[in-house]
């Protein structure tokens, strides 16, 4: 099974529910808003079929920042892995991708080159020159390799792979794999971190819908963390990100909430895990146009950058956020799907639209 229809599948499942109501004022939220700058922030766009470098068969989905400032992102369907250089130049890398790869994530590795997942059941690396390599061996028959973490300092990425059992995947900087069962009766959404202290963490869904936190710690112990969360319904259909928990510059996990939440609560949530137990605090909504479902989280420094999108039309909304929860909304122009930063000032993100051709934005605060 491909992973697209191993996504689609999610969402259906997260989905089943009645469909969640708009997002209504939090009295909370409002004391965020005052907070509000009005900084308005600059675009520049790369779209797919018009700049040079980036062809009409592109889909943009996930972006990072590797060495030198230069952008790299994966193309899931032409299929290739791309780069923006700093002089903002297109290019796209296909030689050494298997025939039928699905580029998924992509993250810096610790090696100086990029590392990518493919959902047709390989991890890759691209050097900065595009020289690309894809490792199969130690990946169970009928995982497709999801989101991949880098931890700081460390020898090894890890990915999470759907599949049955699911699986976190180890994978050396020469490409050598290592499977970890997780519980079957779990199914994990496809995103993970890993932070400086060892600890890999992942979301993952209950028989019950209720969502646990995984963390595999550093002597490969599994714990699942309560965190207060239920999967629920959404409008279809929002962008999701590859990725929706990072690490922040406190150490802990912080997170996005695309399609769970609160029990009876209809606003929606960023949080993070510390001191053994989740924090949620609800994302601001001044000048916001409508309901905006979170989804990519970053985080460039000192503080965090998310991205949501309105299912309802073609607008969507970054947020600046501190570690204390307070955060300020910026509404733009785009559907934004997978999310990084250059800086605190600078944000990457690929945005889809039905309708309208996929891009790669630039947004400068």
């Amino acid at each position: 099974m491909t992973i697209r229809r191993r996504l689609l599948s999610l969402v259906l499942l997260f989905a089943a529910s009645a469909c969640s109501l708009p997002n209504q004022a939090s009295p909370i939220a409002a004391a965020h808003d005052a907070a509000q700058s009005a900084a308005v922030p600059k675009f520049t766009a790369f779209t797919a079929g018009t700049t040079p470098g980036l062809p009409a068969s592109a889909v943009p989905r996930d972006i990072a920042v590797g060495p030198n400032g230069t952008i790299w992102f994966t193309d899931l369907t032409t299929p290739a892995i791309g780069s923006i250089s700093t002089k903002l130049g297109i290019a796209e890398y296909r030689d050494g991708l298997d025939a039928s790869a699905q580029p998924w994530a992509i993250v810096a590795g610790p090696d100086g080159n990029m590392w990518f997942s493919d959902g047709d059941g390989a991890i890759g690396r691209v050097t900065p020159s595009g020289k690309i390599t894809e490792f199969h061996a130690g990946i169970p028959r009928n995982v497709a390799p999801a989101a991949l973490a880098a931890a700081p300092g460390g020898k090894a990425l890890w990915a999470l792979g759907s599949g049955t059992p699911s699986v976190l995947l180890r994978v050396t900087l020469d490409g050598k794999i290592s499977s970890f069962p997780i519980p079957q009766k779990l199914i994990p959404d496809g995103s993970i971190a890993a932070d400086a202290a060892g600890n890999v963490w992942f979301f993952a869904i209950r028989p019950n819908d209720d969502v646990v936190l995984g963390q595999r710690t550093k002597g490969g112990r599994l714990i699942f963390n309560e965190m207060g969360l239920v999967t629920k319904g959404e409008p279809c259909c929002p962008n999701v990100a590859v990725n929706h928990i990072t690490i922040g510059s406190d150490g802990n996990p912080w997170f996005t909430t695309p399609y769970f939440g609160v029990k009876s609560s209809f606003y929606h949530m960023v949080g993070t895990f510390a001191n053994g137990k989740a924090k949620l605090y609800p994302e601001a909504t001044h000048r916001l146009s409508g309901a905006m479902y979170p989804s990519g989280i970053t985080s460039p420094g000192a503080t965090l950058w998310f991205s949501g999108s309105n299912p309802l039309s073609y607008d969507g909304a970054l947020w600046k956020l501190k570690t204390d929860g307070t955060s300020i909304a910026y509404p733009i122009p785009y559907d934004p799907a997978g999310l990084t930063a250059e800086s605190e000032r600078i944000v990457w993100f690929t945005s889809q639209a039905q309708g309208k051709a996929p891009q790669i934005v630039r947004a400068t605060f």
